[in-house]
């Protein structure tokens, strides 16, 4: 009986998408780009999707049928696509409420949901989004030197101060190895030297013979030294090599 913030699309027969009054069509964002001219809304899977923090909104539609209504609510309630008739329907106001059913409560068993990976958002953009997505604590990650969250000085060693009581923001690093592979960090105080990016398939066929540093066991203990933790991300999937390597001498975090 709680009204609920979330997401929504909505299409025709054709695939044509209707924003909601004050929300717009957006473009994907460049991989790993800054994505706040963009926020709070989103493009995800081929979806453009307006994120409706205080859960309801008014949209224009054209009086036909066969339109669909996508509502999103995190991971704990299933994705619904409601039908949505209007033929005949002509310069009528119409209510509607979409009703959903949840599939589980982690919180109530003592879990947070974390979203450890996050690259496009700003700390504002994250908690706009947080409580749509029903998430407890969204890890931003830098990557590389021109990174905008590393260049606005967004790395503090604490959460950051749009944070609430419920919903945590904190900015960190994602070291990427185009040999090793890519460790997610969490916690972080200070950056992980050297700041350079290898990264990609087709990179890693023109890379020199060059040491790998750090390498990734010595990511774990320098996090460790900061009271953080290290993940590897992309686990045994390409390159994967040190994902392998740290598992074995046990220094990984997960």
């Amino acid at each position: 009986g709680k009204v609920l913030p979330f997401r929504v699309h909505i299409e025709d027969a054709e695939g044509n998408y209707f924003p909601p009054t004050g929300h717009f069509d957006i473009e994907s964002p460049d991989w790993n780009s800054n994505n706040v001219s963009y926020e709070p809304d989103t493009s995800n899977d081929g979806y453009d999707w307006a994120m409706i923090p205080e859960g309801r909104f008014t949209v224009e539609l054209p009086a036909v049928d066969g339109l669909q209504v996508r509502v999103s609510h995190g991971l704990e309630y299933p994705l619904t696509t409601f039908p949505l008739d209007l033929a005949g329907q002509q310069d009528e106001s119409i209510e509607r409420r979409f009703m959903l059913k949840r599939g589980i409560n982690m919180r109530a068993k003592g879990w947070m949901a974390v979203d450890t990976h996050v690259h496009n958002l700003t700390p504002l953009g994250a908690i706009r989004q947080m409580p749509i997505e029903a998430i407890d604590y969204v890890n931003l990650m830098f990557i590389g030197p021109g990174h905008p969250l590393l260049r606005r000085r967004y790395i503090t060693g604490q959460p950051s101060p749009v944070s609430t009581d419920d919903h945590i923001v904190y900015v960190s690093q994602e070291v990427r190895d185009a040999n090793q592979g890519h460790m997610t960090l969490i916690g972080m105080q200070t950056p992980i030297d050297p700041i350079r990016v290898y990264t990609g398939v087709e990179l890693s066929k023109r890379l020199k013979r060059l040491p790998n540093e750090p390498l990734n066991w010595e990511v774990y203990d320098r996090m460790h030294a900061q009271g953080g933790l290290a993940y590897h991300a992309h686990f045994l999937y390409w390159p994967g090599y040190g994902s392998a390597d740290g598992a074995a001498i046990n220094k990984l975090d997960g």
